[in-house]
């Protein structure tokens, strides 16, 4: 029984992705299964023997809900029940403990009854089931969380594409925080994709995403449009700031790409901007006056940034 519990834990370390440690399950099942082979029908080798059954399935529980606290990544919705029914267990298992000499086994130390043992059984085949289950549901959540990221994202640069904008708005829809909405877009990209090939056309689009990264502050969103278009999502502060942080970008865009598409050809970003004060301004109505702004920008001559007022 407490092989199949350390069994257990280790499925679960291996199912969220750790290596699992064979040592930590047959290093206590050897020491209760000696405990075990000295003990009697009672005496305090009985009590000890349980006392340790009762705390290694604990420590099992408890080190499976531990590996589960530690995983970095977002919990799926099967990791989620796994982890409140390993919570429920494990204090269960821990408030058992100290009454061991005066429970009836399979709880305790005391001579079986049919309600303890009803109890028990109970206990470890709902725990079983829903372990089983979510061994199996884990995986298969991931990977359609994976297909829903990849439906989101942009395959060249790794940014939201525009079904990825459309759910960011929808989550942030009524966000009463200022934001500011840029609208970036590469000065002719289509000479340069001309006269230097798509690969360097594409070096050019990855650069955009690099340079956001860099320079957007925390917390921001950044998604690709279209071939040479970009939106950037930033928390407004004030105008002053806004228009920096896209002058930083603009700047170091262009000095960045100097490097791989020679020194003949000029790449500049346009950008157009738009401030949201309050969630009484529609997205739609805030994405309209960005791409003014961006048109206004490329008619006065690129390479420059315009926020409307």
């Amino acid at each position: 029984m407490l092989l199949a519990y350390g069994a257990g834990w280790q499925a679960i370390r291996i199912t969220i992705g750790h290596r699992p440690k064979a040592a930590r399950i047959l290093i206590p099942c050897a020491v209760s299964l000696s405990l075990s082979a000295l003990a009697g029908i009672i005496g305090s080798v009985h009590i000890l023997s349980s006392f340790c059954r009762a705390l290694v399935i604990t420590g099992f529980n408890a080190c499976a809900l531990y590996d589960l606290q530690k995983k970095t990544t977002e919990k799926t919705h099967a990791e989620n029940i796994l982890w409140n029914l390993l919570i429920v267990y494990t204090v269960l298992n821990a408030l058992i403990v100290p009454f061991i000499p005066w429970l009836p086994a399979p709880f305790g130390a005391k001579g079986t009854t049919i309600w303890s043992v009803t109890a028990y059984n109970f206990m470890t085949i709902i725990e079983v089931t829903v372990v089983a289950l979510a061994l199996i549901a884990i995986p298969r959540e991931r990977l359609a969380a994976l297909h829903h990221k990849l439906t989101l994202q942009d395959p060249l640069t790794g940014a939201g594409n525009r079904r990825a904008l459309k759910e960011w708005v929808t989550i942030n829809y009524i966000n009463k925080k200022p934001i500011v909405l840029l609208v970036l877009d590469i000065d002719h990209f289509k000479s340069i994709n001309d006269s230097c090939g798509h690969v360097t056309g594409d070096k050019v689009i990855i650069s955009v995403k690099s340079v956001c990264e860099q320079i957007l502050p925390k917390p921001s969103s950044f998604f690709r449009i279209g071939g040479e278009e970009f939106i950037a999502v930033f928390p407004y502060t004030t105008l002053h700031d806004a228009l920096t942080t896209g002058h930083k970008i603009r700047q170091e865009f262009t000095k960045r790409s100097t490097n791989f598409v020679g020194q003949n050809i000029e790449v500049t970003l346009s950008i157009g901007g738009a401030i949201r004060l309050s969630s009484g301004t529609p997205w739609l109505t805030l994405l309209d006056s960005a791409d003014a702004a961006l048109y206004t920008a490329k008619r006065e001559g690129r390479n420059r940034i315009i926020i409307a007022r």
